[in-house]
């Protein structure tokens, strides 16, 4: 049955970031918002808004007003991922809340013998619940923990886990560094068969000295896969209220395919680039981002924010 599964969802999963071998509650690996996609997910360091709480908690530190965040995302395969996120700041540091939520729709059941049966729907939840303050000078912390449900047919699976981050400024420079560790938990059971969650750390950096333009890079290991991801951002906002944005993953698809037994040839080098652009309208933001996938196509986000 999982193995069926990992074929349903494999388009959707080859997202810059994610993979399915290996490990359960893979779409935690899908990213959230626009802004973040369109920059190649380079974004430890980045992170400053409620979708901080998907990719470093420590990040919510920054915020200075209350932020709400909507993401729509139309993934290969008529996949539907959508994500909605809230933080706010107080005088004993930020709290956020925020929720993930996957829909394969209803997919075609098979028996063991191939014979035709009755079809099944998927989906995945996470809801996430986190805390982040200012430890000492630049130094910003933050902690989140997540409740995750799978349910595939009639089974479900259910599991915890717990995310941790920093961020700060090096000191004489304008080079952001982040760290943070993803998705530590239990493993998670479907029937008689367990397996871990996507454990990732991750670090990063950004530099936002020169005019009109932010850099980005991360690193990030896959720790039960032993695999690690290179990615690399950019941001250029040559007026107050736009910003166009470019990124790149790599992200071993190769290892994918040989788990999964798929053809490479469905894939193009494009398979881990990022484009995206940003639309600042007054306390609003609209952003937007696409992420090819040769013959499977593209996966495009959109992203709607308030602060208030």
């Amino acid at each position: 049955m999982m193995n069926k599964i990992r074929i349903v969802l494999a388009a959707a999963l080859l997202a810059p970031g994610t993979a399915l071998a290996g490990s359960s509650a893979s779409f935690l690996r899908l990213g959230t918002d626009a802004k973040a996609l369109g920059m190649g997910s380079a974004y430890t360091a980045v992170a400053q808004d409620s979708n901080a709480l998907y990719w470093n908690p420590a990040g919510m530190a920054r915020l200075r007003k209350a932020d709400l965040s909507a993401t729509y995302a139309a993934l290969y395969s008529d996949l539907k991922y959508n994500t909605l996120s809230f933080a706010r700041p107080t005088r004993m540091g930020s709290f956020g809340v925020s929720a993930f939520h996957l829909d394969a729709g209803e997919q075609e059941g098979r028996t063991e013998s191939r014979a035709r049966s009755s079809d099944f729907s998927v989906s995945d939840l996470a809801v996430t619940l986190g805390y982040a303050r200012r430890a000492a000078g630049a130094l910003n912390l933050g902690i989140s923990a997540k409740w995750i449900e799978s349910r595939i047919a009639d089974e479900s699976a259910r599991s915890f886990a717990f995310d941790a981050g920093a961020q700060t400024i090096v000191p004489g420079t304008q080079v952001q560094a982040g760290f943070a560790v993803l998705n530590l938990g239990p493993k998670m059971k479907f029937l008689e068969e367990s397996e871990t969650l996507p454990l990732t750390l991750s670090g990063g950096v950004a530099y936002g000295g020169l005019k009109f333009l932010l850099l980005s890079a991360d690193v990030r290991q896959d720790v039960y896969n032993s695999r690690t991801l290179f990615s690399m951002g950019a941001e250029f906002s040559p007026l107050s209220w736009v910003s166009l944005r470019a990124g790149f993953l790599s992200h071993g698809v190769s290892a994918f395919h040989a788990s999964n037994k798929f053809e490479t040839g469905k894939f193009s080098g494009l398979s881990g680039l990022g484009l995206g652009l940003g639309m600042k309208l007054g306390r609003g933001r609209v952003d937007y981002s696409i992420n090819p996938a040769g013959e499977l196509g593209s996966a495009q986000r959109i992203t709607l924010s308030l602060t208030f």
